[in-house]
């Protein structure tokens, strides 16, 4: 695939990590009301379900059980229906969060656009992303999916490796499934970042473009294409300002991480928006905007 001719500034002028970190900054200062509304609502809804922490033991003939039988036995029957309840009520959870994020982010990213272009912006455009719902949510499910069927496809060989270990105990030894587990895991973990980079901009492309959820994906995996490595950076940077503001929080009773993390995150999503506004705008412009006046 060729790379990605932006129209306005190239990649390197456009995401130079200490600029989109300051204008960032100074977003928040113009519009912070709005900003931070939509950090908070966007951290909240972060991600989906927790890893789980389930305990894993091997009996005496090599079989693996996740609960000890005693346990189950012992079980009341209305046990179950509270898992059930609990199972069920966390689905709902996850799918309202997905439809809330999904309404969101359009307002959210309208929002940097508004405050890098004028210099201000209001509440009301944080919730302005109802004509684009069904499309962000439509690619949030295929961005999720390609991202966790990728990662499953490289640690396949992993699960096999478990389930023949825990099967055929005699024929294949635990060292041996150890090496294959940690081998696929960690190849998973390198393909799951890198396939995640790639669509970095997705949301920005369906939202700043008017592009599809297909178009949207595709043009963040041509634009990421030989600059994966900035952009991690970029996040490793990030870490440096979100630690210190999120401590600064902690030391504040604790409550006040409620308030300087979506801060923090603000400003690092501000800055990715202004790197692709920048090579998506033409440089005629973007000089008259007034994040580029900075006082």
């Amino acid at each position: 695939m060729p790379e990605y001719e932006p129209v306005g500034r190239t990649w390197e002028e456009s995401v130079f990590f200490t600029d989109n970190l300051r204008r960032g900054y100074w977003a928040f200062r113009k519009a912070p009301l709005a900003l931070l509304l939509g950090g908070m609502f966007m951290t909240c809804t972060e991600g989906g379900a927790g890893s789980s922490g389930s305990h894993t033991e091997v009996s005496a003939d090599g079989t693996s059980e996740l609960v000890d039988p005693a346990i189950v036995e012992v079980m009341d029957p209305t046990m179950y229906a509270f898992i059930a309840v609990a199972v069920v009520f966390g689905l709902a959870v996850l799918v309202f969060g997905w439809l809330f994020r999904s309404y969101l982010h359009t307002g959210y990213l309208r929002t940097h656009e508004e405050v890098l272009r004028t210099g201000k912006a209001g509440v009301g455009t944080l919730f302005s992303g109802g004509n684009r719902f069904l499309a962000m949510a439509g690619l949030k499910l295929m961005k999720w999916g390609i991202v966790l069927g990728s990662a499953l496809l490289v640690l396949s060989p992993a699960l096999c490796a478990g389930g023949l270990g825990a099967a055929v105990p005699e024929h294949v030894t635990p060292d041996l499934v150890s090496m294959v587990v940690l081998a696929f895991g960690g190849l998973s973990v390198l393909v799951t970042l890198f396939v995640s980079l790639g669509f970095s901009f997705a949301e920005h492309a369906l939202v700043f473009e008017a592009l599809g959820p297909t178009a949207a994906l595709a043009r963040s995996w041509r634009v990421m294409s030989g600059h994966r490595l900035d952009l991690f950076l970029y996040y490793l940077l990030a870490l440096l300002v979100v630690i210190p503001v999120a401590l600064a929080g902690v030391c504040l009773c604790g409550v006040g991480v409620l308030v300087t993390l979506p801060a923090a995150r603000s400003w690092i999503d501000v800055g990715l928006s202004e790197g692709w506004l920048l090579m998506h705008r033409r440089r005629a412009e973007t000089d008259g905007w007034a994040a580029y006046k900075l006082d």
